[in-house]
Protein backbone atom coordinates (compact mmCIF):
# COMPACT_ATOMS: atom_id res chain seq x y z
CA UNK A 1 0.00 0.00 0.00
CA UNK A 2 3.01 1.93 1.25
CA UNK A 3 4.16 1.41 -2.75
CA UNK A 4 0.71 2.61 -3.76
CA UNK A 5 0.38 5.72 -1.67
CA UNK A 6 4.16 7.18 -2.84
CA UNK A 7 3.84 6.48 -6.87
CA UNK A 8 4.61 9.82 -8.08
CA UNK A 9 2.50 8.69 -10.92
CA UNK A 10 -1.21 8.25 -9.20
CA UNK A 11 -2.60 11.62 -7.76
CA UNK A 12 -3.45 11.22 -4.39
CA UNK A 13 -7.13 10.26 -5.38
CA UNK A 14 -6.16 8.10 -7.53
CA UNK A 15 -3.91 6.44 -4.57
CA UNK A 16 -6.26 6.13 -2.35
CA UNK A 17 -8.74 4.61 -4.90
CA UNK A 18 -6.35 1.74 -5.36
CA UNK A 19 -5.57 1.50 -1.91
CA UNK A 20 -9.43 0.74 -1.59
CA UNK A 21 -9.46 -1.53 -4.15
CA UNK A 22 -6.90 -3.45 -2.86
CA UNK A 23 -8.07 -3.84 0.77
CA UNK A 24 -11.39 -4.64 -0.97
CA UNK A 25 -10.26 -7.14 -2.55
CA UNK A 26 -7.88 -8.76 0.04
CA UNK A 27 -9.80 -12.19 1.61
CA UNK A 28 -8.63 -14.73 3.95
CA UNK A 29 -10.02 -17.46 5.47
CA UNK A 30 -13.94 -17.69 5.41
CA UNK A 31 -14.16 -14.52 7.56
CA UNK A 32 -10.75 -12.37 7.27
CA UNK A 33 -11.18 -9.37 5.42
CA UNK A 34 -9.44 -5.83 6.11
CA UNK A 35 -11.05 -2.39 6.69
CA UNK A 36 -10.61 0.97 7.15
CA UNK A 37 -11.92 4.36 8.32
CA UNK A 38 -10.76 8.39 8.22
CA UNK A 39 -10.13 9.72 11.35
CA UNK A 40 -13.50 10.95 11.82
CA UNK A 41 -14.80 7.17 12.04
CA UNK A 42 -15.93 7.22 8.36
CA UNK A 43 -15.94 3.92 6.93
CA UNK A 44 -13.75 3.59 3.59
CA UNK A 45 -13.50 0.04 2.94
CA UNK A 46 -15.84 -3.10 4.46
CA UNK A 47 -15.97 -5.96 1.83
CA UNK A 48 -18.32 -7.94 3.83
CA UNK A 49 -20.62 -5.12 4.94
CA UNK A 50 -20.40 -2.16 1.74
CA UNK A 51 -23.37 -0.60 2.96
CA UNK A 52 -21.22 0.68 5.89
CA UNK A 53 -18.73 2.40 3.31
CA UNK A 54 -19.29 6.23 3.73
CA UNK A 55 -21.21 5.92 6.90
CA UNK A 56 -19.93 7.20 10.28
CA UNK A 57 -19.58 5.01 12.49
CA UNK A 58 -17.78 6.78 15.79
CA UNK A 59 -20.56 6.33 18.00
CA UNK A 60 -21.13 2.24 16.88
CA UNK A 61 -20.87 0.19 19.87
CA UNK A 62 -20.82 -3.77 20.33
CA UNK A 63 -23.60 -5.28 22.69
CA UNK A 64 -21.33 -4.48 25.40
CA UNK A 65 -21.29 -0.64 24.90
CA UNK A 66 -17.69 -0.42 23.41
CA UNK A 67 -17.00 1.83 21.35
CA UNK A 68 -15.08 -0.07 19.10
CA UNK A 69 -14.12 2.20 16.09
CA UNK A 70 -12.90 4.58 18.57
CA UNK A 71 -10.60 2.25 20.21
CA UNK A 72 -8.89 0.68 17.11
CA UNK A 73 -9.06 4.73 15.98
CA UNK A 74 -7.00 5.27 18.97
CA UNK A 75 -4.58 1.81 18.78
CA UNK A 76 -4.04 2.83 15.38
CA UNK A 77 -3.08 6.51 16.41
CA UNK A 78 -0.96 5.31 19.21
CA UNK A 79 1.54 3.03 16.82
CA UNK A 80 -0.72 -0.29 16.20
CA UNK A 81 -2.65 -2.39 18.99
CA UNK A 82 -4.95 -4.71 19.53
CA UNK A 83 -8.53 -4.34 20.48
CA UNK A 84 -11.41 -6.78 21.14
CA UNK A 85 -15.29 -6.24 20.83
CA UNK A 86 -17.85 -8.33 19.70
CA UNK A 87 -18.82 -8.92 16.20
CA UNK A 88 -20.93 -10.11 13.81
CA UNK A 89 -19.34 -13.68 12.36
CA UNK A 90 -19.91 -13.17 8.08
CA UNK A 91 -19.90 -17.11 7.57
CA UNK A 92 -22.83 -17.53 10.19
CA UNK A 93 -24.79 -14.16 11.39
CA UNK A 94 -23.84 -14.92 15.26
CA UNK A 95 -22.32 -12.27 17.30
CA UNK A 96 -18.81 -13.39 18.85
CA UNK A 97 -15.41 -12.05 20.06
CA UNK A 98 -13.64 -10.35 17.47
CA UNK A 99 -9.75 -9.67 17.80
CA UNK A 100 -8.74 -6.74 15.50
CA UNK A 101 -5.55 -5.21 15.13
CA UNK A 102 -5.13 -1.47 13.93
CA UNK A 103 -2.44 0.72 12.21
CA UNK A 104 -2.19 4.00 10.97
CA UNK A 105 -1.69 5.48 7.61
CA UNK A 106 -0.35 9.12 8.63
CA UNK A 107 -0.28 10.67 5.51
CA UNK A 108 -4.16 10.03 4.56
CA UNK A 109 -4.79 10.31 7.98
CA UNK A 110 -6.71 6.42 7.80
CA UNK A 111 -6.98 3.33 10.04
CA UNK A 112 -6.73 0.18 8.31
CA UNK A 113 -7.20 -2.84 10.39
CA UNK A 114 -7.97 -6.85 10.26
CA UNK A 115 -9.22 -9.08 12.96
CA UNK A 116 -9.97 -12.99 13.93
CA UNK A 117 -13.10 -13.60 15.22
CA UNK A 118 -12.22 -16.26 18.32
Amino acid sequence: MRLIASNPNLSEAEAKQQVKAVLTNIRYGSDGYFFAYDAQGTNLVHPIQPELVGQNLWQLQDERGDFLIQALLFQAQSGGGYHQYLWRKPSSGETVPKLSYSAWLDDWEWMIGTGLLI
